[in-house]
């Protein structure tokens, strides 16, 4: 963990909150190895949970697929909403994210959920 606060002190951006959403923070600091990555990820996860109905767990997770080289981060929100409400939610979300992020960061992070 020490190593990770002065990794991200010497670009000026904290990723210690994500020792909150990850199984492995330090994996995807790496991912986002700038600053307005890192950005771009803590508005997905902001926006996640301001969307979503209170109690619902948000998790950030690197994914890839094993058939390129490509990979992506996936903000996943685990509710136990109705479906209906956690769909609205999550097109609030995408609707803000297409919106926000950059052309460039868009294909970075994912949107899923999950229904408990």
């Amino acid at each position: 963990m020490a190593e990770l606060l002065v990794r991200s002190a010497l670009i000026g951006v904290s990723s210690e909150w994500l020792g909150d959403y990850s199984s492995n923070p330090a994996r995807i600091r790496d991912v986002c190895e700038s600053s307005q990555k890192m950005n771009w990820l803590r508005d997905a996860v902001e926006s996640v949970e301001r969307e979503y109905p209170a109690g619902t767990m948000v998790r950030v997770e690197l994914e890839s697929d094993p058939e390129t080289v490509g990979f992506w981060l996936n903000v996943c929100a685990s509710t136990t909403a109705s479906t209906e409400v956690a769909l609205a939610a999550h097109d609030r979300v995408v609707d803000s994210w297409v919106l926000a992020a950059a052309t460039k960061e868009r294909p970075l992070i994912c949107f899923t959920f999950n229904l408990l």
